[in-house]
């Protein structure tokens, strides 16, 4: 199909289409028709490739912003966690403080039972 009755795209800008001479004219005005068509032609091509450009720079852009607020999402996750883990080893170390606490009343406990066991036994041999 020839590239003059294709219809450009919306954002390619026209021109006036050439009119074809007839006769003698159109024998050595062909040459120019060809030339000013394949102009036109390479007019287009270079226009399209300004708009997909332009849409390249577009698309990398957006793509920027997404990525920039991925960077935003992930540096609030960090300091969420950051958060939690230093929760987390305050009330691990609030509960070691606290079993600690625990255990060495339950030793006292334990070595007052058995001083109280062995004096009682003590006391029941010598009397």
């Amino acid at each position: 199909m020839p590239i003059a009755t294709k219809k450009p795209p919306s954002h390619v800008k026209t021109t006036k289409p050439v009119k074809k001479k007839s006769g003698m004219e159109g024998m050595g005005a062909s040459l120019d028709d060809k030339f000013f068509a394949l102009y036109e032609r390479i007019i287009r091509v270079e226009e399209e490739l300004s708009h997909q450009r332009e849409m390249l720079i577009f698309i990398q852009q957006s793509v920027d912003k997404r990525f920039e607020a991925m960077d935003k999402r992930f540096e609030t996750m960090d300091k969420r966690f950051e958060d939690m883990q230093r929760y987390m080893d305050k009330r691990f170390e609030d509960m070691q403080r606290y079993m600690d606490k625990r255990f060495s009343t339950l030793q006292w406990l334990i070595g007052l039972g058995f001083s109280l066991l062995a004096i009682v036994i003590a006391i029941m041999r010598v009397l």
